[in-house]
């Protein structure tokens, strides 16, 4: 399944730099909003979150992941491509 993330121009999120095409992972308890990579399975939620002249990811999400409302978090990400 697809996923999508919402970065700042320079493709920061929360004080985190990422790169295309790298995977990065946390440690720790995942919790929504706490802890763990977010992202969206509809593009379009991503404007809850971002502006629309954001960056915008398809992204690749690990095993360990929770689906809430409109966002997923997960222990794992790929950067997979810039849209």
């Amino acid at each position: 399944m697809t996923y999508y993330k919402a970065f700042n121009k320079d493709l920061t999120c929360i004080e985190h730099k990422f790169e295309i095409g790298k995977t990065y992972k946390v440690e720790g308890k995942l919790e929504m909003c706490k802890n763990g990579f977010h992202c969206c399975q509809n593009i379009l939620n991503c404007l809850r979150y971002y502006r629309a002249d954001s960056r915008f990811c398809e992204v690749s999400i690990g095993d360990e992941h929770i689906t809430d409302d409109d966002k997923t978090v997960s222990k794992q990400i790929t950067i997979d491509r810039e849209n």
